[in-house]
């Protein structure tokens, strides 16, 4: 609940629709509308936010490897199937 509140806030901080999260014991999925940052700034933004969340409630240890999966949807169908492969992890893991 921390790393997800976290990514919340700052989503709605910077005006960045979140279109499906789901938060795992050892990763997030997040499928978010297109902004006017890359999606390397954007991946950066919810590490650092969601590393200071989690660093407030006592964690220590490193938490993110370097690097991210990206996953561009050129039509309504891919984003359709996006959004569903996450919100099939927040019910399976």
């Amino acid at each position: 609940m921390v790393v997800e509140d976290a990514v919340v806030k700052e989503a709605q901080r910077f005006g960045q629709e979140i279109l499906a999260l789901a938060v795992c014991s050892n990763h997030v999925h997040l499928v978010v509308s297109s902004g006017s940052e890359s999606i390397e700034n954007t991946v950066s933004r919810y590490k650092n936010v969601a590393t200071i969340a989690l660093k407030k409630t006592g964690l220590t240890k490193r938490i993110w490897t370097r690097g991210f999966d990206k996953r561009f949807c050129f039509t309504d169908e891919e984003l359709t199937q996006k959004i569903e492969y996450v919100r099939r992890h927040n019910k399976t893991d």
